[in-house]
């Protein structure tokens, strides 16, 4: 091992060994660095969730402005997971040709253009730029979030990964926070459904109402742009293709082997392509039953997904017409702050505790009995009640996710660089595909029926999630 005079003789001393871990028999050595690209690819994430938010919180507004139907608003939700999934191919596919930095630089210089192509649509009032623009972005986050998992599944060890599992969680929550606190206040664009009917028919006012949205909106999203811009630089500058401790290993005949067997997430990337090996492993992720069950235990836990982020807004108005944007707006920044101190909560006892499975069932359980509250209180036309619901599912929902991405870091744990690269981007397709299909579901329910009935449609697949997470435990469980 280095020494420390050493280290401070080869001028590197910006990149001190921190510590070290072992892991399958190879001593892996771990930066101070590790946290500042973490927070770098998190700060992309933050930046394009910020995009894919905006108008899911102003879903009837949006609509209003670009004079089209709120089912077609939420074409844009489901255009973005679209691109979520072609990426997630392109990544498993063509992505371990590419080093770490050349995956950032992607993910922040395609939300640029997303943020462009969005911004060309508000301007014109054309929304089909937005919905390109949504499919481009939902491209970028497919890579983020590849990146996120590969960074804390593989540059912290054991007992920092809970906390770094919860991190991209905390990210995603505060951009929301932002995001509807400018959409629904900084705008200026609270309506009630009775106001938004006078809006409508009146010219004067929806002149007003189209200048003070495209006003609002050049300049908040030309400050993302901006930020975009400035990731994006700071990826190549900052990021390299492997974590430059092994730039700083002493190269002497005692630990050269020390460094060839260091693990291939350690390494570059591979120089040549070959489409048969890659489809092959694949196909081993497809067959391996840990990863197959955590699939099912994360997908079935994003069906409440859009009930949080998307549609929340809808089935509130639907229901209670004296409510507006911003009565939401204040409502749904609240339970992101819950959540990230849930999230928070959840990887500081995966890490302390060491208790996955207690965690996760309690995290489910809660969110469970949650979702049944908000349904109960939507029958009995209770504002105060459904708010109160609301706030303790989307508090701790994100906790149970974030044992569902400790846990797939430890069935990973023993697979290839490449393997876990594409671990770590599939289970976006049935992220994708749920979070789809639930938007859908809920609004058909929420027309046949009314709010009660639509937001009980996640209910069974949460009880599924907590089935497949008992009985199959033994197959999520890391080898120690």
């Amino acid at each position: 091992m280095v020494d420390q005079a050493d280290e401070q003789q080869s001028g590197e001393s910006v990149l001190l060994l921190d510590s070290t871990f072992i892991s399958r028999g190879k001593r892996y050595y771990i930066l101070r660095k590790r946290w500042g690209v973490l927070f770098l690819v998190c700060c992309l994430l933050f930046l394009d969730v910020f995009s894919y938010s905006f108008f899911s919180f102003i879903n009837d507004l949006t609509s209003l402005y670009f004079r089209v139907d709120p089912v077609t608003v939420d074409m844009q939700a489901t255009t973005n997971l679209v691109g979520r999934v072609i990426s997630v191919f392109v990544v498993c596919i063509f992505g371990d040709l590419l080093t770490f930095r050349n995956l950032a630089v992607l993910g922040a210089a395609g939300n640029v253009l997303a943020t462009f192509l969005i911004s060309i649509g508000v301007a014109l009032k054309m929304f089909g730029f937005v919905i390109a623009g949504m499919f481009l972005s939902g491209n970028s986050t497919s890579i983020l979030m590849s990146l996120i998992q590969l960074c804390a599944g593989n540059w912290f060890p054991q007992n920092e990964r809970g906390k770094a599992n919860a991190f991209p969680w905390l990210s995603r929550r505060l951009s929301q926070l932002i995001t509807n606190i400018i959409a629904t206040r900084a705008m200026g664009v609270s309506y009630s459904e009775d106001q938004l009917h006078l809006i409508k028919g009146n010219c004067s006012e929806i002149n007003k109402f189209d200048n003070l949205f495209q006003e609002a909106y050049a300049c908040v999203f030309g400050s993302i742009s901006f930020l975009s811009l400035v990731c994006t630089a700071v990826s190549l500058t900052y990021l390299s293709g492997r974590p430059p401790v092994a730039d700083v290993i002493k190269q002497s005949d005692d630990n050269k082997s020390l460094f060839n067997e260091v693990d291939p997430i350690l390494a570059e990337s591979r120089s040549s392509f070959d489409l048969k090996r890659e489809l092959g492993e694949i196909k081993y992720l497809l067959t391996y039953s840990p990863f197959l069950i955590f699939t099912c235990v994360y997908t079935f836990m994003i069906f409440e997904r859009p009930l949080g982020d998307v549609l929340v807004s809808s089935l509130m108005l639907n229901e209670f017409s004296t409510l507006n944007d911003q009565f939401v707006g204040a409502m749904i920044c609240i339970g992101f702050v819950l959540a990230t101190v849930c999230s928070s909560a959840a990887g500081q006892v995966l890490d302390k505790f060491e208790r996955p499975r207690l965690t996760f069932l309690c995290f489910v359980a809660v969110a469970i009995v949650s979702l049944a509250l908000f349904s109960i209180c939507f029958q009995i036309h209770s504002v105060v009640g459904v708010a109160g619901a609301f706030l303790a599912l989307w508090s701790v929902r994100d906790g149970a996710l974030v044992c569902c991405s400790h846990r797939l870091t430890a069935i990973t744990a023993n697979l290839s660089r490449s393997t876990r690269v594409k671990a770590y981007a599939l289970p976006l397709v049935g992220v994708a595909m749920a979070s789809a299909i639930s938007i859908f579901m809920m609004r058909v329910l929420m027309r046949i029926f009314n709010s009660a009935v639509a937001a009980l449609f996640p209910m069974p697949f949460m009880i599924m999630a907590m089935f497949f997470y008992v009985f199959f435990w033994s197959h999520l469980r890391d080898d120690k």
